[in-house]
């Protein structure tokens, strides 16, 4: 319960698993919120997961407003590779489609 990167993670998978038993939105948006306190807030993992999750809540405005600040600090930490993963994602917030993977 105290591991940031663990909840995180189990936070991704509820918000963007296509497995329909295990697809847990607000399950996943809670954690997202938790793993934030618990970490550095402004990691772009975290912020990119907190996106996930309120797109996979149907809140694209707030999910298209953390995938941008997502953007910015994976472009600020020289990684772009993640920057580019999450423009992918930003595209379908600002479409109003939830991330599936």
């Amino acid at each position: 319960p105290e591991w940031p990167e663990v909840i995180n993670n189990l936070a991704w998978v509820l918000a963007t698993t296509r497995d329909e038993n295990l697809r847990n939105p607000a399950k996943a948006l809670q954690l997202a919120q938790q793993s934030q306190k618990l970490a550095n807030p402004m990691q772009p993992g975290i912020l990119d997961t907190l996106a996930a999750a309120h797109g996979a809540n149907g809140n694209f405005d707030e999910a298209t407003k953390f995938a941008n600040d997502a953007i910015k600090l994976a472009g600020q930490s020289n990684n772009s590779a993640m920057a580019d993963d999450i423009r992918k994602r930003l595209q379908l917030y600002q479409s109003h489609k939830p991330y599936i993977e």
